[in-house]
């Protein structure tokens, strides 16, 4: 199974660490469950790119990090980018500039089924943070108990959000889980 937790940003390199360091602190990465970090930016000029390098180079060791900065169309523009990247039909050259590749989609997404079967795609925007550092394998646990009678897993997953007022109170929002 693989995991593409894509994290969007535009000059916001302080909320970007702290999503960066949320995901390099999962102290758990359960046995099969590949993790790759995809991170968009849209041609920060606040230190953003050099939070990514650091990240990309020294914090992590059991993951992938691929990014991008290179300005883009909006919040929804960056997000597809990293979907894209995350399937197969966007590269990241040396440069971490992007270009489609459509022509190697098809063997790439063949490739990924052969190697991890189901691909799961989280969306984790820079500022945002994973409430703990087993989320990971509460995740894949959560995720063998729902599989199909064939063996499937679910074609979609929603949580929780937990979200901190300015007052350091903390709200659940369900989110219609």
């Amino acid at each position: 199974m693989k995991l593409s937790i894509i994290t969007i940003n535009y000059n916001d390199a302080t909320g970007l660490a702290k999503t960066l360091k949320s995901v390099a602190d999962q102290h758990i990465i359960p046995d099969g469950f590949l993790l790759e970090h995809i991170i968009v930016d849209g041609g920060s000029t606040d230190g953003s790119v050099e939070v990514i390098r650091d990240y990309a180079t020294v914090h992590h060791t059991l993951y992938t990090i691929r990014w991008v900065s290179e300005k883009d169309k909006g919040v929804y523009n960056a997000m597809n980018k990293g979907i894209e990247i995350a399937l197969g039909q966007r590269t990241v050259d040396s440069f971490n500039r992007s270009k489609r590749s459509e022509d190697k989609y098809a063997q790439r997404s063949t490739e990924w089924e052969n190697k991890v079967g189901e691909h799961y795609i989280q969306i984790l925007n820079a500022g945002d943070i994973l409430a703990s550092d087993d989320v990971l394998d509460k995740v894949r646990g959560k995720m063998e108990k729902v599989r199909t009678a064939d063996g499937a897993y679910p074609e979609m997953m929603c949580g929780n959000i937990l979200k901190q007022m300015p007052s350091g109170k903390i709200i659940r929002d369900d989110n219609g889980c």
